[in-house]
């Protein structure tokens, strides 16, 4: 029998006193619980000093939110958890920074100066940090308010009135360019965006809120007779300017949305897959003055409905018809908003999250004469679903019906062609051509976008619910 955790030859059954239930674990697993007493203790899940340090980050930037600490809270806390994501996060061209750090920061192999070499280095690497933290904690206080907004819509509904103080998230990683969270699966993706384009602004100019002001005697902190803003302030668009020509720099996003107990190592595994598979906006959307990637953001995200399947292309070979000519994809998505800076090219012009979210929007839509009914029945978008694994002239067939029905309703906004009456959109993949659509890509999440609502065409935060505004940045 495999571990519970580890995906390891189970070594014995070990009780679960949190759960009052026994699981299967590996040599491997029992070896290194036994060296931390804590992990294994009553409260269960990731404990100590290094989670404590995350939450008092995260608390210095968003203090009004509360987190359950550890998985075994969460599941205990939140009973109707129906999905659990994992969400690994990780910076784009740092690795290209680093290998040319002295040509970045202006400094000469024969006569550059040390010192100064390790001052930017550091400079840089904490205002990396910082602007993680920060960003961070933004994503979160938008996620609480969204998550505030549907608990206190579900308290007046069942009159009982409690609403959660905690926010069902729970930091892993937390620093650098890394982030690494469990949430739940229904606040997951737009919890993702928001990160993301914090991030890019935040790397372009950080806001004044960072965790880094005072020592832990409670005194100004200060680095060579500065702030730490003051130190941090302008040294990474002054880099990415070197390396980018653009000031700032992208991060992309993997999000494996499971069921609960499913195994995290195979969770995370293929969270990782779905970030590589979002770092592919390097090799597709490259800079126009020289030859290096523009730096922008990208999530990639999967719904694991068959765990039979968990590896990223094995999942993504059975979303290919005709031959694998047809891809049933989009995936990923450029959440960056550059269309102002640079054009569309063929690949960014239909992967911009925009496309996404318009289709979502779409299929949310409320009738305007029973606000329990959606404008397009399900029924009709699960038959165009059958047919995308039919192959195009099927899926293209029904597709022509469906539109000629409800086109009132707005279906012809979920067409990539209203001419030709397509949800198929030309693509070049592995040296040759095909068709991919969004189509699948928008369906699969209509019911993770927790705490947002259709109006006007787009998603909006539920009332209430409204995300703050974006911080403004100190001067």
């Amino acid at each position: 029998a495999p571990c519970a955790t580890s995906g390891l030859p189970a070594r014995e059954a070990l009780f679960f006193k949190p759960e009052e239930r026994y699981y299967n674990r590996s040599a491997v697993t029992i070896a290194r619980w036994s060296a931390n007493e804590k992990y294994i203790s009553e409260e269960g899940g990731k404990s100590g000093k290094e989670l404590k340090r995350i939450e008092a980050v995260i608390k210095s930037v968003a203090p009004q939110v509360e987190l359950p600490g550890n998985l075994h809270k969460l599941e205990k806390k939140f009973k109707d958890l129906n999905w659990l994501s994992v969400i690994h996060a990780d910076g784009n061209g740092l690795g290209q920074i680093f290998l040319k750090f002295d040509e970045y920061i202006g400094l000469k192999e024969e006569e550059g100066d040390p010192r100064a070499y390790i001052d930017k280095y550091r400079r840089f690497s904490l205002s990396l940090d910082v602007c993680t933290v920060n960003a961070a904690g933004q994503a979160l206080e938008n996620l609480r308010k969204r998550f505030r907004a549907v608990e206190e819509e579900k308290a007046n509904r069942q009159g009982d009135g409690h609403i959660p103080g905690e926010i069902p998230v729970v930091p892993l990683v937390l620093g650098g360019d890394d982030l690494t969270v469990l949430c739940d699966g229904q606040y997951a993706l737009k919890f993702v965006y928001d990160f993301l384009t914090q991030f890019e602004k935040e790397t372009g100019s950080i806001t004044g809120h960072d965790y880094l002001k005072e020592d832990a005697e409670g005194q100004p902190l200060l680095i060579d007779g500065q702030t730490v803003f003051e130190l941090l302030r302008g040294i990474i668009p002054e880099i990415a300017e070197r390396a980018f020509d653009v000031p700032r720099l992208g991060i992309c996003a993997g999000v494996a949305l499971v069921k609960p107990h499913f195994p995290f190592h195979q969770a995370y595994t293929l969270a990782k897959k779905l970030l590589d598979s979002a770092k592919h906006v390097k090799k597709n959307v490259r800079s126009q003055s020289k030859d290096e990637p523009y730096p922008c953001s990208a999530l990639d995200y999967h719904i694991l409905y068959d765990s039979t399947a968990s590896r990223l292309e094995g999942i993504r070979d059975r979303l290919k018809s005709d031959g694998q000519t047809t891809w049933l994809y989009a995936r990923p998505y450029v959440v960056s908003n550059i269309s102002d800076e640079y054009p569309a090219n063929d690949w960014l012009k239909w992967r911009k999250w925009s496309e996404l979210e318009k289709r979502v929007a779409v299929m949310l839509a409320k009738d305007k004469d029973d606000e329990h009914k959606r404008k397009l029945p399900n029924s009709q978008l699960h038959s165009l679903r059958e047919a995308l694994f039919l192959g195009k002239d099927e899926a293209d067939a029904r597709t022509r019906l469906v539109n000629h029905r409800y086109k009132d309703q707005g279906f012809d906004k979920l067409l990539c062609d209203t001419k030709a009456e397509t949800l198929f959109f030309e693509e070049k993949r592995d040296g040759h051509g095909g068709h991919a659509t969004h189509f699948l890509d928008a369906l699969d999440i209509v019911e993770f976008r927790k705490g947002e609502e259709e109006k006007d065409g787009k998603l909006r935060d539920k009332p209430g619910s409204a995300a703050a505004a974006q911080p403004t940045t100190s001067e």
